[in-house]
């Protein structure tokens, strides 16, 4: 006989599901009394590193995970790749599609040729913890473009998942991989085979794509483009667009919105505490008495502390939001797709009356034109999943709107244009709207935008 060997198995517990169970080994060991093992028997699972090749961001996930957060803490999400499950009856690639739909609203195309999905690439498998179970993870490199995504991801509700899809700069990822920030081995593994492909290319901070529009007429070259992630990364855009209701009061300090984190990024603080609520003030004092209440009415004020912070020069507010109270007393909002339209044009307008009418001489030789303004997506909060505001019906009408109104105007002093994308979903679908308009030209400068890929299979 074998120095080791096992004679006996018996299932001890197993899931209502039966995905999983626990089965009790009995394993005899060579001049020596037979042992019991206890092995977890979850079967095989598949991961996808998810790299979108024209932004130069991973796509990773974060969610809570039951036995880490017994050690981390009640509040600790554990951020990974993308993974899940082989199914019966289902074959490795259809697994991976899934998933990645499932949580990152992906749908990654099926190449009949290789029999694998398009563009991915095989890393590894490994077992997760040899020692206490079979469990095998299959670990793939997905290569994506800037598609837009089926659906926002978020995983099964209906199972308990509250999955974030979360895009993170190639920077930013490798620097993690270095610091051992990840604690996720597949993630780890997937994140040392990416950076050993590319040679441990690293890329400066890429937060912002752009995209040229030359017009045919005048032959001047403006810029469209989005910013990615948190406004307070933004820097050196000369103004700021509020997305405001129609009474033009700032979000609350507490709320994780946009005009509550430029009402907090422009306050006058001493440590953690603010001690002059600057552009609330500066918004009262420009709305005066009965002013300003119709949607796409613009006001700008001082920027505060952005000026200092992040060489933000004048912040434009728009009605871009307005409500009515049912019969119920439930406040419905009732801004229309036109007009938000009509909201990027007015803000646009605005930033070329600054320059024209109400910049004094001693402001334009110093400092220049107002060239550069950042717009939110206006609507974009209102209903993620609603048909009439989805987020590629505004991108799609927003966009187009922004290089309409170049045409339009061709002595605009403004040469770049950007769109502010928070999430995931926003951020594809801005690029894949960018990257479909044929009069654009996307920019490769900066970062690795314009390097090739890692070589993977058709």
């Amino acid at each position: 006989m074998t120095e080791q060997r096992i004679t006996g198995r018996k299932t001890v517990w197993q899931h209502h599901s039966k995905a999983f169970r626990v089965d009790e080994l009995t394993v005899e060991t060579e001049g020596a009394n037979p042992i019991q093992w206890a092995t977890f028997e979850r079967g095989d699972a598949v991961a996808a590193l998810i790299v979108n090749t024209d932004t130069n961001h991973v796509l990773l996930i974060q969610q809570f995970r039951p036995p880490i957060a017994s050690i981390e803490g009640p509040d600790h999400k554990l951020m990974e790749t993308v993974a899940g499950i082989v199914l019966q009856n289902e074959e490795i690639p259809q697994s991976l599609a899934r998933e990645i739909e499932e949580e990152t609203g992906y749908e990654v195309p099926f190449n009949a040729a290789t029999g694998n999905l398009q563009g991915s690439e095989f890393i590894c498998m490994f077992y997760t913890s040899p020692g206490g179970s079979s469990e095998r993870i299959y670990l793939y490199y997905v290569p994506v473009d800037s598609s837009t995504p089926k659906n926002a991801g978020g995983g099964m509700r209906e199972q308990g998942e509250r999955i974030e899809p979360v895009l993170m700069p190639l920077s930013e990822f490798f620097d993690a991989i270095d610091h051992g920030t990840f604690k996720d081995p597949k993630t780890i593994i997937a994140g040392q085979w990416l950076a050993k492909r590319w040679g441990n290319r690293r890329t400066d901070s890429l937060n912002k794509q752009e995209f040229e529009f030359v017009d045919e007429k005048t032959g001047k070259r403006r810029i469209i483009g989005y910013y990615i992630g948190d406004i307070g990364d933004v820097r050196d855009v000369d103004i700021w667009v509020n997305s405001s209701n129609s009474e033009f009061l700032m979000d609350s300090i507490y709320h994780r919105t946009l005009s509550s984190r430029i009402r907090t990024l422009g306050a006058q603080t001493s440590g953690d505490v603010m001690v002059d609520d600057t552009i609330q003030r500066a918004l009262d004092r420009a709305l005066g008495l009965g002013k300003g209440t119709g949607i796409g009415n613009v006001l700008d004020t001082e920027s505060g502390a952005l000026a200092r912070t992040h060489n933000v020069r004048r912040l434009l507010h728009v009605a871009s939001i307005k409500a009515r109270i049912d019969a119920k007393g439930f406040a419905r909002t009732v801004t229309s797709p036109n007009e938000l339209v009509k909201c990027v044009v007015r803000s646009l307008e605005k930033c070329d009356e600054l320059n024209t009418r109400t910049m004094g001489l001693w402001t334009r030789l110093r400092h220049g034109k107002y060239k550069s303004v950042l717009l939110p997506l206006f609507g974009a909060g209102i209903d993620r999943d609603s048909i009439e505001f989805g987020t590629q019906k505004i991108c799609n009408s927003l966009i187009p709107a922004a290089i309409d109104y170049f045409r339009e105007n061709p002595d605009s002093a403004v040469e770049r244009v950007y769109f502010l994308a928070f999430t995931p979903v926003e951020v594809e679908v801005c690029d894949s709207v960018l990257s479909r308009i044929t009069t654009l030209e996307r920019l490769k400068s900066g970062g690795i935008a314009g390097s090739p890929a890692p070589e993977h299979g058709a």
